[in-house]
């Protein structure tokens, strides 16, 4: 299956091999704290994201819908959490880098070891790459008949302690 789209420019897509070139687009503020973006790919499939701010991190949502004439099946999102710009979360090496089996959560240690940034998804496939460097909880969606849509929700959060194991279970028992 070929990648339908890629917000960075790195690889090319299904659209861009076939000579389509799609615009690139920003987030959008929607209302006074969330982040919102969509697209609709040239073949009907309809997707938007929306992050909202939360006491310890964020929440995200996306959504797809399928605009198409086909079932689609295979679907998953890539949600990159880039750590460029996050000092002392940014080395470009695994040995900071955990995934909490189990649970869907992918974290990165800070340098001092004291603070965490996690994300979790429902139904992720987990991975990391050092040299973006990144943390991934990519979420794997139902197949789609045309006029289908499905919605999907993760987590970005801030942990400060010693203990990430400790700190997941307790959220999951939380819900």
């Amino acid at each position: 299956k070929d990648l339908v789209y890629l917000a960075h420019t790195h690889l090319p897509t299904f659209w861009e091999k076939k000579g389509v070139k799609l615009d690139r687009i920003d987030w959008t503020r929607a209302g006074a704290e969330a982040l919102t973006s969509s697209r609709t790919l040239p073949d009907g499939l309809a997707f938007s994201v929306r992050v909202e701010p939360a006491r310890d991190g964020a929440t995200m949502e996306i959504r797809l819908k399928n605009g198409t004439d086909r079932k689609l099946t295979g679907l998953r999102a890539q949600v990159c959490m880039m750590l460029k710009g996050a000092p002392g979360f940014n080395a470009q090496t695994r040995d900071n880098k955990v995934k909490v089996d189990g649970s869907g959560v992918c974290a990165v240690r800070s340098e001092d070891g004291k603070r965490w940034i996690a994300t979790v998804f429902e139904k992720p496939r987990l991975w990391e790459n050092p040299p973006v460097p990144s943390i991934h909880s990519d979420p794997h969606f139902p197949d789609l008949a045309p006029g289908e849509e499905t919605v999907w929700r993760g987590r970005v959060f801030i942990y400060e302690g010693d203990d990430l194991q400790a700190e997941v279970a307790r959220r999951a028992a939380a819900g």
